[in-house]
């Protein structure tokens, strides 16, 4: 049995059930995964695969409220995050997907145009960069056979220093290349609502940061996502401490680029009733908070508070997470 701690962000494991769950960072309980479920099997689906049809499940908090009624043995308790997460057993993994793997089979023998397109982005990015085929996988429904002509791009570049080198020759190619694209405030729109429709702020407040990033855009007339994973170290325990809504300037964005993403931050104020804790750091597994601000942005953030105790010391960061949680300069909110 392949043991928890080689699972990274971006694979996929299929439980017994025929659940996909997206394997979600780098640091596992001893016998589970920490995953989310993505797919489920439904009689109603618009996706299939080997005759079973299945429904894409986007909400964190309607999967989770789905686990519980029906397979509760998913959500348990994670003692260092001292959270409850959904997370799968090994024993009940039927399968694991593995990026890497998946994307050398497209880019050697690409089936449909979705795999052209991923083979020529892949293939440009890596000549440009030096950076290995061997470092970028892929992921999402290409990854399990769920995909549709509608379908993203999924990429995943894994170290440090590749994802660096990849993300300063993707800036550069947008620039030069005529089928590589930014967004723009129309072709956005559906990203801003997944995103960010459930914050229950005006959407016209993060067309700007949207446009910017330059993780995200068009490959030709397909939506390209491509998440820059590290590994994190697994000394660390955490204590919850409730939600909170603060404002401070961004000391340090060297890791927004990456997922996990992770800014330093100067806390100035403590907004509305919150508990008044030191918070020095952002942080979120979740694509949407990268590239998000930058060194000396003056921001507003709302998350969860996390006390972290590293084994040398303790200190406490805001954790982005839920549904309606953000990260944006405060001159949009005025």
């Amino acid at each position: 049995m392949t043991e928890s701690g080689d699972y990274l962000e971006g694979d996929y494991i299929r439980t017994h059930e025929g659940l996909y769950f997206a394997v979600k960072g780098s640091r596992h309980p001893k016998e589970k995964v920490i995953a989310y479920l993505r797919y489920r099997p439904n009689v109603k689906g618009d996706r299939e695969k080997d005759g079973v049809k299945y429904t894409r499940m986007y909400s964190i908090e309607k999967t989770t409220k789905f686990l519980k009624e029906k397979y509760p043995k998913y959500l348990n308790k994670i003692s260092w995050l001292d959270d409850e997460l959904q997370s799968v057993p090994l024993e009940d993994i039927d399968t694991v997907f593995k990026p890497t793997p998946r994307l050398k089979e497209i880019i050697e023998t690409p089936k449909t145009s979705l795999d052209c397109k991923v083979k020529r982005f892949v293939e440009t990015l890596s000549k440009k960069s030096s950076v290995p085929i061997e470092f970028f996988g892929v992921s999402g429904s290409l990854l399990i056979g769920l995909n549709n002509p509608d379908s993203d791009i999924d990429i995943n570049v894994y170290g440090y220093s590749e994802g660096r080198k990849v993300y300063e020759t993707l800036k550069e190619l947008r620039e030069r290349l005529d089928w590589i694209h930014p967004y723009n405030p129309d072709t956005v729109q559906n990203v801003l609502r997944s995103r960010w429709g459930d914050t229950g702020l005006n959407l016209k407040k993060f067309v700007k940061t949207e446009i910017n990033k330059t993780l995200h855009g068009l490959v030709e007339d397909t939506d390209y996502f491509i998440r820059l994973i590290i590994t994190e170290p697994n000394s660390s325990k955490v204590t919850q401490r409730g939600e909170s809504r603060i404002r401070g300037i961004i000391s340090d964005s060297t890791n927004a680029i990456f997922t996990p993403c992770s800014y330093n931050i100067e806390t100035m104020e403590i907004l509305g009733n919150y508990k008044k804790f030191q918070i020095i750091e952002l942080k979120s597994y979740r694509g949407k908070f990268t590239e998000q601000s930058v060194e000396g942005d003056y921001v507003e953030a709302k998350g969860q508070v996390e006390e972290v105790d590293t084994g040398r010391g303790k200190f406490f960061r805001l954790m982005l997470e839920d549904k309606d949680d953000y990260l944006l300069p405060v001159e949009e909110f005025l």
